[in-house]
């Protein structure tokens, strides 16, 4: 079936916007496409890491690595993660290859600095001045008050002498990383350290909390100068730094509100709020997009980002979470050490099973966690 040509204007052109500018152009899409970005430029300014077992499917890779490391107080356990690899991309790898191919793309542009909006009151959705046929909108939302949130920031650190060199294997390449390293526990947050090692003497360092509220610049500078001082003592150089907040909430995506307009992305339920993990999924929510705007005889439809049991199950263990933050470290920890690597990767990146999923959550404290279902099912049974 020819797709039928439509106007479509996609409202942000971050990682979800671009995927879905990528896959419309590998399937030669013979419609317009708008993407409009308030940004008026780019900037190597955030990372993006997940499992995979193709690393070649993703051209703008930068490193991947073989294993991975969970740890607390001293105490660290190595995990091969094959079939899979930790692979990473930067904003320069990944929107660099987005922006060559949308230069070669006649009928796709991008227009940067446009913060455009969305007026859907009429027959037509109308942004940027215009109507268009169609419109995408990937534009992140504010989290609402009370939400978990995940936070971070990451300093890219270089060295003066090689001391990264025992996360690299025989030939110098990226081995091993830091997928957690836990600070004390403390009742309000989870905190931990994310470290990503490019070389005997470079890496980036991610200091992450998972709390209801962030914290000022100079208490992640005080974590980072901490860790550092404890695990890699010496000089070194902060040549860059990248900071960012992710909603940590399971609630379902919202109904669509105008046949001509849908929401991706993170607005469109495609992050996985226990793990903050997003990258795949949004390429894979894309991909779906662009098919049904392939195949449009009419309304386009869009199926959910994440299953209404994955949902779920994120919202058990963030209702956990909030109440027993202290806990935080031992739990993943235990889901690390009670579940094969391969199983708990997929757990991680939503591609388990239904079987899966319960070996998962069986491989956890029972009987907090069954309070904590009970607390949410209650309302339903009155």
């Amino acid at each position: 079936m020819t797709a039928r040509a439509r106007d479509i204007a996609v409202l942000g052109a971050g990682c979800s916007g671009l995927h879905l500018a990528l896959a419309l152009i590998e399937r030669c899409y013979p419609g317009k496409v708008t993407l409009f970005e308030a940004r008026p430029s780019y900037h190597n300014d955030r990372t993006w890491s997940f499992f995979t077992e193709e690393p070649n499917a993703f051209p703008y890779l930068r490193h991947t690595w073989a294993e991975i490391e969970v740890g607390a107080q001293g105490q660290r356990a190595h995990y091969n993660t094959a079939p899979f690899v930790y692979a990473n991309t930067n904003a320069s790898a990944f929107i660099g290859y987005a922006l060559e191919a949308i230069r070669k793309a006649p009928r796709t542009q991008l227009e940067l600095g446009v913060r455009a909006d969305v007026d859907l009151s009429g027959r037509k959705p109308w942004t940027g001045g215009l109507a268009w046929d169609f419109v995408v909108d990937t534009r992140p939302q504010m989290p609402a008050p009370g939400t978990l949130l995940q936070h971070f920031l990451g300093a890219f650190v270089e060295f003066p002498d090689p001391r990264l060199a025992p996360f690299m294997d025989a030939s110098g390449k990226p081995k091993r990383c830091v997928l957690m390293d836990f600070y004390p526990p403390k009742s309000s947050s989870v905190r931990f350290m994310y470290l990503l090692p490019f070389s005997e003497k470079k890496g980036l360092f991610e200091v992450t909390h998972f709390s209801l509220s962030r914290v000022t610049q100079s208490t992640y500078l005080n974590d980072l100068s901490a860790y550092l001082g404890a695990h890699f003592p010496g000089p070194h150089r902060i040549v860059r730094m990248e900071k960012g907040v992710l909603p940590m909430s399971a609630t379902p995506t919202p109904e669509r509100i105008h046949p001509d307009y849908v929401e991706i992305g993170s607005r469109g339920g495609a992050l996985k709020p226990s793990t903050g993990y997003g990258f795949l999924a949004m390429r894979a929510q894309a991909a779906a997009l662009a098919d049904a705007i392939m195949c449009d005889a009419g309304t386009i439809s869009l199926p959910p980002a994440r299953p209404a049991r994955k949902r779920a199950v994120d919202a058990i263990f963030l209702d956990y979470l909030i109440h027993h933050f202290a806990d935080g470290p031992m739990l993943y920890q235990r889901l690390f050490a009670n579940n094969p690597t391969r199983r708990l990767i997929r757990f991680l990146g939503d591609t388990s099973s239904l079987n899966e999923d319960l070996q998962v959550m069986a491989s956890v404290p029972l009987l907090p966690f069954a309070r904590t279902l009970l607390t949410r099912l209650l309302p339903f049974a009155r």
